[in-house]
């Protein structure tokens, strides 16, 4: 303000340069604005055209009257102000984007890129479809793809599925009817774009494959059009590249094939375009009829070749395998795509689709499994490639085999790579039975890079024959005796034959439980279930009770589960995403969150505290839960789902990379609860306030004296018990029974620090620095703007230990902490372990250092007293 009071004496260079520097940073801030008017109105400013247009543009933004935000916001578009994109999304709120108008086909000034904006909408929770979303489609595969920024992308990834699906109809139809030559000839262009060696040369053995099928089918003259279409292709590749060319592996599993009617003169001619090809290396069926019956000997689909083996055990067949028949593995026929289930205890017979393998049928079994399916398959089938896939797994059929990205590759799945140190040599104990699996560690070699077994890997007939090899010999024998994992095992076997592992395009989501009984969350890789606006190929469930839903969703619009993401960043999937996942329905999530007040929380394995929190909120007249769920495993998440006021969303992220929870809990608030009161509480932190034993929170927040205002300062106010903490069970009186002590000085205010916004006091515990001398003097914030009217230009520290643009209530209000109690030591070596908290869990650290040497008493005569003698409680409660 001092230098806009002076602004005459400035150069009319920078009288501009000030004007953008101010509108660019302050034009989404009401203080600022607020500060100019009243500097005008005292005469102190006579503020440039611009500024004062800003003024009349940022009273827009808060007028209630149709079309005044837009008109407001355009000003400020011009100026490409600081913090614009992230006041679209909240203040129109995600839901409520009119997108199929809004957005196709344009890239608005200073908003999030269109894809990010369709995510947004599409998944926002209560949004179902709306006319013209499926116009939004290709915008939202796109940005899945995008996000999926583990795996590496194909140029031409749509035209290699356009191009699988044109050729596909035009074979359905080349028996049956006639064909337009034109329509031959556009299917070829786009083969002979895909058959360059940076695309794996596929369109080479697309054409191959199409030209299988045209001759099985008597369609010779379309077929002789696709040999001289391969004939120019072969001929224009450099001679260099010829003699290995039947190598590559598109081009090799279509001429194994092939090669399996290699007495028909049409198949020699295609074969005899790739001289140094061997037709011998084809399968070929056994003579022995009953043999031949147990194998697959038919590749209805030389598009495709492969076979889809389903990895169960016996006890899944009636369940899991049960439901997958019902589901997408119905869906193969129509692609004319086999299927097999394998599981142990057998002797390699076939029964209808169920193959009992003469190997182990336990979880500590599956790497001599592994090996025995790809036996069977590699000598009982003609199919050049297996896709092995787990019984508790969705597959997209159409998106995964349409695309053909796996027939570009040998071995083809989602890449994990483990540097020395990084196995978990210990993950098979807890599934296995047996006394060597539940005793041995795995002792595989690292590094090792393999494909995630419980994502499903493509093996082509050439690494198959490569894995049984390597197994048999002395160093794979030695590698497989002491594998557990069967799919790390696969990955060091190809390592031995130099054939690596792709994942390009290999784009799917994982769930999984925490515990045998609890929910399937997101989990490593958070995405979408598959559909016609995900592009997603493979859901791993992790459940049975889940495919007829992924099988539902396959087949609807829009995109599912629902998701919220924090409005400061980019949308993002996939590792660390930060994306919110809506678990409860969202029926009860609209119901819960009509109330004028809501209770928002984080927690991880809260079980300890949480009836105690749920209760006192109820006491307080709360009847709405808002709760995000870090990937608990005690029960907590399943408890919350069964509670009819609470609606749970779960976040995969570490919570380290969430400013310690604040991003998810203002993802919920700033999404679904803009200019409404909410309370951010973690599972230990109990309200309390003057008359908080007979007065109703939501009918508080209606006072005078709060409901002008935007946010009241909570003092985080440490209890502990007079005993030993391992006493204070909460079993009997609950937390403010047992832990009701207090130290008489409470709050330290011997800190300059004024915050990250200079625009605060600074409370920090007497209790944490008693306990742990020494400590910075800044540390041990003991206050949060947890109580919140939450406005798109607020801004929260992490920890919501400080607050910048809001209206602070004179009335201040009290968090009851009760981190220290019978859980306490748990926690702190959970949390340790873990080391998710502030400076790698530094706090907790000393604490178990304190608890080693015996200090289990934080009670101490000479500086506690109970929490209701306490003057500082007095002044805010009385």
């Amino acid at each position: 303000m001092t230098l806009l009071e002076h602004i005459d004496s400035l150069p009319d260079y920078m009288i501009t340069m000030v004007v953008e520097a101010t509108l660019t940073a302050y034009g989404l801030s009401p203080t600022y604005w607020a500060g100019l008017a009243r500097a005008v109105a005292e005469g102190r400013i006579d503020p440039p055209g611009p500024l004062r247009e800003g003024a009349r543009a940022f009273a827009l933004l808060t007028a209630d009257r149709p079309g005044a935000f837009e008109a407001g916001l355009a000003f400020f578009d011009d100026w490409k102000v600081a913090g614009l994109a992230r006041l679209r999304i909240e203040r129109i709120g995600a839901g409520a984007v009119d997108l199929t108008t809004r957005l196709p086909g344009r890239q608005a000034r200073g908003q999030e890129p269109d894809e990010g904006a369709v995510l947004r909408a599409l998944a926002f929770p209560g949004r179902g479809d709306r006319p013209g979303d499926k116009a939004l489609y290709p915008l939202s595969r796109a940005a899945i793809r995008t996000r999926h920024n583990e795996a590496p992308k194909s140029e031409y990834y749509r035209l290699q599925g356009d191009t699988s699906r044109a050729a596909t109809a035009f074979l359905a139809a080349a028996g049956t009817a006639p064909h337009s030559d034109a329509q031959l000839d556009r299917i070829l262009a786009a083969m002979g774009t895909l058959a360059a060696p940076r695309n794996g040369f596929l369109g080479i053995g697309m054409m191959l494959g199409l030209y299988d099928g045209l001759t099985r089918l008597g369609a010779d003259p379309a077929a002789q059009r696709v040999l001289a279409r391969l004939a120019g292709l072969r001929a224009d590749i450099p001679k260099e590249n010829q003699i290995g060319l039947f190598r590559a592996p598109a081009i090799r599993s279509a001429l194994l094939v092939l090669a399996l009617r290699r007495d028909d003169p049409a198949v020699r001619a295609a074969l005899a375009l790739f001289p140094h090809f061997d037709p011998a290396e084809a399968p070929q069926p056994p003579v022995d009829p009953v043999a031949r019956r147990t194998g697959i000997w038919d590749v209805a689909a030389p598009l495709f070749s492969t076979l889809v083996v389903v990895f169960s055990c016996r006890a899944n067949l009636d369940g899991r395998v049960a439901a997958m028949r019902n589901g997408w593995l119905a869906g193969l026929a129509d692609l004319g795509i086999p299927y097999v289930v394998v599981t142990g205890g057998g002797h390699g017979q076939r029964e209808d689709d169920v193959v009992r393998l003469n190997a182990p049928d336990d979880y500590e079994g599956l790497p001599q499994k592994t090996l025995e399916a790809v036996r069977w398959v590699y000598r009982n089938t003609a199919c050049t490639h297996m896709l092995k896939i787990d019984d508790d797994c969705f597959l997209d059929v159409p998106e995964f085999f349409q695309s053909q990205s796996h027939r570009k590759f040998d071995y083809y799945g989602r890449r994990l790579f483990r540097k020395p140190g990084e196995t978990d040599r210990m993950w098979h104990m807890d599934k296995s039975t047996s006394a060597r699996g539940r005793l041995e560690l795995d002792k595989s070699p690292e590094p090792s890079e393999y494909a995630d077994g419980g994502s499903g890997y493509v093996l082509s007939r050439h690494a198959m024959g490569a894995l049984l090899d390597a197994a048999a010999s002395a160093p794979g024998a030695a590698l497989v005796n002491v594998s557990f994992m069967e799919d790390k095992m696969v990955g060091d076997l190809l390592a031995l034959c130099d054939i690596r592992v792709a994942e390009e395009d290999f784009l799917v989501s994982i769930r999984r439980r925490t515990r045998p009984d609890g929910v399937p969350t997101p989990m490593w890789l958070n995405s979408f279930f598959a559909g016609p606006a995900s592009g997603v190929k493979q859901v791993h469930l992790d459940t049975a009770t889940d495919q007829a839903l992924a099988l539902k969703r396959a087949g609807q619009g829009g995109l599912w589960p629902k998701k919220l993401w924090p409005t400061f960043a980019p949308v993002r999937l996939g590792y660390q995403s930060g994306a919110l996942e809506l678990i409860s329905n969202e029926a009860r999530l609209t119901r819960v969150n009509a109330e004028p007040l809501a209770v928002v929380a984080c927690m991880r394995n809260e079980m300890f505290m949480l009836p105690h929190f749920l209760t006192h909120y109820r006491k307080l007249g709360v009847r709405a839960f808002l709760v995000i769920d870090n990937r608990s495993d005690d029960g907590t998440l399943e408890h919350l789902l069964a509670q009819p006021d609470v609606a749970v969303f779960s976040v995969d992220t570490d919570y380290r990379l969430s400013q310690y929870g604040v991003a998810w809990q203002m993802a919920v608030v700033a999404n679904l609860r803009v200019n409404r009161w909410s309370l951010m509480a973690d599972a230990d932190e109990l309200l309390v306030y003057r008359g908080w034993k007979r007065k109703a929170l939501p009918k508080l927040l209606r006072k005078p004296a709060l409901r002008d205002a935007d946010a009241v300062r909570l003092r985080m106010l440490d209890m502990y018990p007079r005993g030993p903490l391992r006493a204070a069970t909460f079993a009997k009186g609950g937390p403010f029974a047992e832990a009701d002590h207090v130290d008489a000085r409470p709050f330290l205010r011997d800190t300059v620090s004024r915050g990250p916004f200079s625009n605060a006091e600074t409370l920090t515990s007497a209790l944490r620095h008693r306990l742990l001398p020494g400590a910075r003097p800044d540390i041990f914030v003991a206050q949060k703007f947890a109580l919140l009217k939450y406005r798109p230009w607020m801004r929260v520290s992490a920890g919501l230990h400080y607050l910048a643009e809001a209206k602070l209530a004179d009335q201040e209000m009290l968090f009851a902490h009760f981190k220290y109690n019978a859980h306490f030591r748990a926690k702190a070596v959970e949390e340790v372990a873990r080391g998710q908290h502030f400076n790698d869990a530094e706090e907790y650290r000393k604490y178990l250092d304190l608890m080693a040497e015996g200090r289990e008493v934080i009670f101490d005569p000479a500086v506690s007293v109970h929490w209701d003698h306490c003057e500082d409680v007095r002044r805010i409660l009385d």
